[in-house]
């Protein structure tokens, strides 16, 4: 049973001059408030795990690449997830060179879901010898909140998108750079 009230009481005085305190302490019978407490405690430990949650962790294992092409008349070139690429318009895709999806390893907790942002359209462009080309349409697998770490809290997210390619873009080596955001859900 736990104290309900505690009550300080000074006593003697010591050789050295302090006060002795004694407390006393107060009980109450009522079984039901002891029950409450055990109830109270074991809400809170159940939330105890999320306050000690992995860091989730991702890192880049390859790059997303649109491969070699000439363009024509211009139109825009498209990665999957899985790295299929298809082309619109007048762009002859290099099929001895094609292109590659973006790969991110994530590591965290075991069988936690996670939440995959990807940028937005007109806030990535690849640059090189000839005017800027636009990357928009981002998608990613999984999509979205739709993300769950396995059992032994790894996962994978694949990113593709589109390349928008202007009428007689100057050949050459372009790169760029895009973020995605990867959160518990």
């Amino acid at each position: 049973m736990s104290p309900v009230s505690r009550t300080l009481r000074e006593g003697a005085f010591y050789d050295s001059g302090r006060p002795f305190y004694q407390m006393e302490d107060s009980y109450k019978s009522n079984r039901c408030s002891d029950y409450l407490a055990v109830m109270i405690l074991g809400a809170s430990l159940a939330f105890a795990p999320s306050l000690f949650a992995l860091d989730l962790t991702v890192t880049r294992t390859q790059d997303l690449a649109f491969g070699s092409f000439a363009a024509v008349n211009g139109g825009s070139i498209t990665i999957g997830n899985f790295g299929s690429r298809t082309s619109t318009g007048s762009i002859w895709l290099n099929p001895s060179a094609g292109g590659t999806s973006a790969l991110f390893s994530l590591a965290g907790d075991p069988d936690s879901t996670f939440a995959v942002m990807l940028p937005a359209n007109g806030t990535v462009f690849l640059t090189g010898p000839g005017s800027p080309m636009p990357v928009s349409n981002f998608t990613s697998n999984p999509a979205g909140v739709d993300g769950r770490l396995d059992i032994l809290g790894t996962g994978v997210v694949r990113v593709g998108a589109t390349l928008g390619v202007s009428s007689g873009q100057i050949p050459g080596a372009y790169s760029g750079n895009f973020f995605i955001t990867v959160n518990y859900n």
